[in-house]
């Protein structure tokens, strides 16, 4: 019997001893299963991350341009080395500016916003409407204006740009434009050609027109100041016109034409 009972107390030390052995055993294994999770999660974490970063390393290399257009040149090919400088020109062809040049006389006179008409070789006679939408602030180049006694002298240009409001069919880019900015304009005026303007001693500005209210030679015998009337007006067929005189006031002047302001001016007269 008490040999049995050792027997039996081995074995039960022995059962012990599995039982905990076991249970290390199943510790280690779920300490390795972690293990292999935490290290499958930081695999992934990787993986993600350079996937990530291949992701922008081609997004990098891609060329987006910033807005749709026409290429217009083409420097590189596939396979070719950068070199740093342009790889592809590209230009919007839906709308147009046009760069040019105003020497410093005139360039005091240009603002942002002046309307603008302006005409190509490619478009003849028709004009074309811009707008001033810049105006540099310094000088661009210095230009000789020839020579002069004490050397040749030289003026300063400015450039401007100008916004093309047109549209035509016919316009390209690197077209010439001969322009023609408008810095002062007048609207629903009377002009006539500056030369049809006369002065009188007191320096009063005034235009001879037909007047063909008055019988012919009835202008001889009336005072020109007072009435003003002028004498009769020998036209080509010979017939005796009479002409009266109207003081203007004066307004814009252009190359060929000057704003003149009465309340005695009527549309249609026949001015001398």
């Amino acid at each position: 019997m008490e040999s049995a009972k050792d027997t039996l107390k081995r074995a039960q030390e022995n059962y012990t001893d599995t039982i905990r052995q076991d249970i290390n055993s199943i510790k280690d294994a779920d300490d390795s299963l972690e293990n292999i999770r935490a290290d499958e999660l930081t695999a992934d974490v990787d993986l993600e991350k350079s996937i990530r970063e291949k992701k922008e390393q081609i997004a990098a290399a891609t060329v987006v341009a910033p807005f749709s257009g026409t290429v217009t040149l083409i420097n590189y090919s596939v396979g070719d080395s950068y070199k740093g400088d342009t790889i592809i020109k590209l230009e919007d062809a839906s709308s147009f500016i046009i760069e040019t040049s105003v020497d410093e006389y005139d360039i005091s006179r240009m603002e942002v916003g002046q309307r603008v008409i302006f005409k190509t070789n490619a478009t003849g006679t028709e004009e074309l409407s811009g707008v001033v939408s810049q105006v540099a602030p310094r000088a661009t180049a210095a230009a000789s204006t020839g020579q002069g006694s004490s050397g040749s002298s030289q003026s300063s240009s400015y450039k401007i740009v100008i916004d093309v409001t047109s549209t035509d069919e016919k316009l390209r880019m690197d077209m010439t434009a001969k322009i023609n900015i408008v810095v002062e304009e007048a609207l629903g005026v009377f002009a006539v050609p500056t030369d049809a303007i006369y002065m009188d001693e007191m320096g009063r500005n005034y235009i001879r027109v037909e007047d063909n209210s008055l019988p012919a030679g009835a202008a001889d015998v009336l005072d020109g100041d007072a009435g003003n009337i002028l004498p009769t007006l020998q036209i080509e067929n010979q017939e005796e016109v009479a002409e009266k005189i109207i003081y203007v006031e004066t307004g814009m002047e252009s190359n060929y034409y000057t704003e003149v302001k009465s309340s005695e001016l009527k549309e249609g007269m026949i001015v001398i």
